[in-house]
Order: C-alpha cells, then structure tokens, then sequence
C-alpha cells in the first residue's frame, strides 16, 4: 500500500524570491520511493490531493499526469 503524504518545502526562486510551498512524496512503508516538489503554494489543496491518492491508491507511474491534472484544474 502506498503513502501519499504532503511535505512542506521554503524554496527560492531568483524572480519571487523565498517563498513556503507543498509537494507530495510516496511511501511504501517507510521508504520514500518518489518525491514530487513544488505542487502548490496551497496546502489545504496539496493535502487534499495527497488524502484522495492515498484513498484511491493510483499506480505510481500515473503520479505525474496526476498532478499534471491538479495544477491544471488550480490555475
């Protein structure tokens, strides 16, 4: 069974400067087995979309057309 679980990140870029944003990393038990950075500035939607993964346990190769699909949807 795979663990979606949203991780919080301070990142920088040269144009905004230090910013707070959410990406998502899988477990399998306790090994991290892919970690997707950067999803949303916007962590009720970030953990909203880890809580649904997690329910629905999508295959992992579909994890980035996912959220492909997330950021789509936000914008």
């Amino acid at each position: 069974m795979l663990f979606y679980k949203p991780v919080s990140e301070i990142l920088y870029h040269t144009d905004l400067g230090t910013y707070h944003s959410f990406g998502i990393e899988i477990l399998q038990g306790e090994k991290r087995i892919l970690f997707v950075a950067d999803i949303s500035t916007d962590r009720e939607s970030v953990v909203k979309l880890a809580e649904i993964c997690s329910q629905f346990q999508p295959s992992i190769i579909h994890f980035y057309d996912i959220v492909d699909d997330f950021l789509i949807r936000t914008l």
